[in-house]
């Protein structure tokens, strides 16, 4: 057996703090998942993303675009960090804070 393979991601690693991902989303694209579910499933899909801000605002009281997507699909995108935090909720998004993890 190889050891250099992960074969489990230990949980400890990966956060759902909204108000620091849109932190760090400001400086940095950041790894995440994000989870659906297809008609008619119980179960969910994850997928490997990444985040993306930009600092244009389409009319007042945005507060930039934040995006995350894989792909060129677009799982989340709001223009307020209140909707962007509470879509994230939706999509059980969590992200790797490697400041954190190596601090």
């Amino acid at each position: 057996m190889n050891d250099k393979l992960i074969h489990q991601i230990d949980d400890s690693a990966w956060s759902t703090d909204y108000d620091r991902l849109v932190e760090l989303m400001k400086r940095h694209s950041i790894v995440c998942t994000v989870e659906y579910r297809f008609s008619g499933e119980e179960s969910y899909t994850r997928d490997v993303a990444k985040t993306t801000y930009k600092e244009r605002r389409l009319q007042e009281g945005d507060d930039g675009t934040f995006e995350i997507s894989v792909r060129g699909y677009g799982y989340v995108i709001d223009w307020t960090e209140a909707d962007f935090k509470a879509i994230c909720a939706k999509y059980r998004v969590r992200f790797l804070d490697l400041e954190r993890m190596t601090h």
